[in-house]
């Protein structure tokens, strides 16, 4: 019988530990456990399917989850979803009341005859185009710094600035309607379209920075077992912003279109205005030294009164890939709270057990960036799977989905 994979507590099920199957997940909200696989409340690897369905385990003792939602970590959740349903909100209102919008900034749509005949307008047209995909690229730019300015500024921080400029961009969009038009009939209202451009291109930011970082927020604050939940909470949030873009639309007016592009400033108001319900990523405060910060943010998060052995192991698991250059774990300060229990053999403040030694050894220094590159090319499954990644990003923007979208 080989060794179990994840170590299971009959006197204690749900038990998290350093050694667990599901401790070396990625801190990601994804659509599911890629590499595991559930049933019930069991969870086992991927590789051991079997034992999922077995009474007597052969190769893996399944991991028990019980829970894990509380109050502070639903609130959290919802607030920081907020921010999808303003990026979904925002990828589809410009589609449905694109005649309303069009005509009231001068850029007049194609026009249909009695006898079927179309007149089409390229300049118009081109305008248009512009107006809507300038959304996309600014998203595009602000996908490429989202992570950078995240781990230097916080998640809880990096998401409410985003909700400001979610703000700045609706406020804009709608503030097209004020300036008089002047273009005439033939050609665009320069001041309106020039407004208009601005907000698409500001709220396209916000959501590029949305999109990096909620999922990732998410998977931080949350167990490992409700990761896949909350990412599905984050793609049906998108899912439901846009299909309200695109419904409300249809009733949009001449006179209501610039109220309904302000509506997107409406979830970002709210998680504004109750930030002080928004707890920071406990994983987040681990990377930036704040030990007894983490700890206290994991203790609310999990609906603790004070820190266990569980958590503490979770709170280790967090921070040993944090460790310097020097190839050794990082030693954490001494707790501040009465209860630091000893796990496997150690304190988990800094202090090594006999069972802590093959995880402390020294490993080799990282390599650099290029090198690790080159190195994950020359691996014909990476290249098979980079290329599959590929062509699916392909397709997707080649289907024409975008043209339903934008």
């Amino acid at each position: 019988m080989n060794t179990p994979y994840a170590r299971y507590d009959d006197s204690r099920p749900g038990q998290f530990t350093r050694t667990s199957s599901l401790a070396d997940l990625a801190y990601v909200a994804a659509l599911g456990l890629t590499s595991r696989v559930a049933r019930r409340n069991s969870i086992v690897s991927l590789d051991n399917l079997s034992d999922a369905f077995s009474d007597a385990p052969e190769f893996e003792n399944p991991v028990i989850v019980q829970g894990g939602w509380s109050w502070p970590l639903v609130r959290t959740s919802v607030l920081i979803l907020l921010s999808a349903l303003s990026a979904g909100f925002n990828s589809g209102k410009m589609s449905t009341p694109a005649e309303a919008i069009r005509s009231a900034t001068g850029i007049p749509a194609a026009k249909f005859a009695i006898d079927a005949s179309r007149t089409d307008n390229p300049v118009a047209d081109w305008t248009w185009t512009f107006v809507v995909s300038i959304y996309c690229l600014g998203a595009m730019l602000s996908c490429t710094t989202a992570a950078q300015l995240a781990d230097r500024w916080g998640r809880r921080t990096f998401l409410l600035w985003t909700s400001v400029i979610f703000v700045v961009g609706g406020l804009l969009e709608a503030g097209a309607s004020c300036p008089l038009c002047l273009g005439g009939v033939w050609g665009p209202c320069n001041s309106r379209v020039v407004l208009l451009v601005a907000g698409r291109a500001v709220s396209g930011i916000a959501c590029g920075g949305a999109a990096v970082i909620v999922p990732l927020y998410l998977g931080e604050v949350a167990p490992p077992h409700l990761r896949g939940a909350l990412g599905s909470a984050f793609q049906l949030s998108l899912a439901l912003g846009a299909a309200f873009g695109q419904l409300g639309g249809l009733v949009v007016t001449a006179d209501s279109w610039p109220w309904f592009l302000a509506l997107g400033i409406l979830p970002a108001t709210a998680q504004l205005l109750l930030q002080p319900m928004l707890l920071e990523s406990p994983r987040w405060c681990a990377m930036s030294g704040e030990d007894r910060m983490a700890e206290a943010m994991l203790v609310q998060l999990r609906g603790r009164s004070s820190p266990t052995e569980e958590l503490q192991e979770e709170l280790y698991c967090m921070l040993q890939p944090f460790d310097g250059s020097s190839g050794s774990r990082r030693p954490l300060s001494r707790s501040s709270s009465a209860n630091s229990n000893a796990s496997a053999g150690g304190d988990l403040y800094g202090h090594r057990g006999p069972a802590d030694d093959a995880l402390l050894a020294p490993s080799p220094p990282p390599a650099s960036p290029r090198a690790a590159l080159r190195a994950a090319a020359s691996l014909p499954a990476v290249r098979r799977a980079v290329g599959l990644c590929v062509a699916l990003a392909a397709a997707q923007q080649l289907c024409g989905i975008n043209s339903l979208l934008y």
